[in-house]
């Protein structure tokens, strides 16, 4: 019973945890650290926790550049290149919508490093861009990793096709999305093998950005 109560103190602590500046980063280090193997299942209950977070969505001006150049910087397994973009300021939980991007740029890493594409200055391995569309912010993150072979799995809880993986990711991300009043969808690339995530949020509209 003891080490029960410690556990479920543990837990606590780390769901909570999850709610705090710059958290998103420290699991995601976590998550590929080299102790990965134990600690994979603790940060997807963590994770899923997290999720009851989502309804104290804490929204307001975020600035899209510097948060996507951090975002860009976290990923060392294979080149990402940012492409420029305009300033946009989005209606947004910044350390929600860290996870969400974080998550996603994991994925295509995993998917890329899965193929084993040669990467160049012309064909990246990620490749992620921002751009105004109408009154929203889209995020594009593309790789070149195979691509989606069953999209109808997508969004369904638990289900994935790594060995380690826990199938609630891309759930959690679509519900951050959703929460926004924005939307997330995945679909293969049209040009070259890989897949698309196409993230929309809606522009802040008390302030400029910059």
């Amino acid at each position: 019973m003891r080490k029960r109560l410690r556990f479920e103190q543990r837990l606590g602590l780390l769901a909570f945890l999850t709610a705090l500046p710059g958290t998103a980063t420290a699991l995601y280090l976590l998550w590929t650290g080299p102790h990965q193997a134990t600690t994979r299942w603790t940060v997807s209950i963590v994770v899923l926790a997290s999720a009851t977070l989502i309804g104290a969505t804490l929204l307001g001006a975020t600035l899209l550049t510097p948060l996507l150049e951090r975002i860009a910087a976290i990923e060392t397994r294979v080149p990402v290149r940012l492409e420029s973009g305009p300033a946009l300021t989005v209606h947004a939980d910044p350390d929600q919508l860290e996870q969400l991007l974080i998550n996603l740029q994991r994925n295509a890493a995993d998917a890329v490093l899965e193929s084993s594409p040669t990467a160049s200055p012309d064909a990246p391995a990620i490749q992620l861009s921002w751009k105004q569309t109408d009154a929203d912010a889209e995020i594009l993150l593309l790789d070149r990793g195979p691509g989606i072979a069953n999209p109808t799995n997508l969004f369904v809880p638990f289900f994935t096709t790594k060995p380690s993986g826990s199938g609630i990711g891309l759930t959690l991300c679509r519900q951050i999305a959703e929460a926004h009043g924005g939307s997330l969808a995945l679909e293969n690339r049209p040009d070259a093998p890989g897949c698309c995530a196409r993230l929309r949020l809606p522009l802040h509209t008390g302030g400029s950005g910059g």
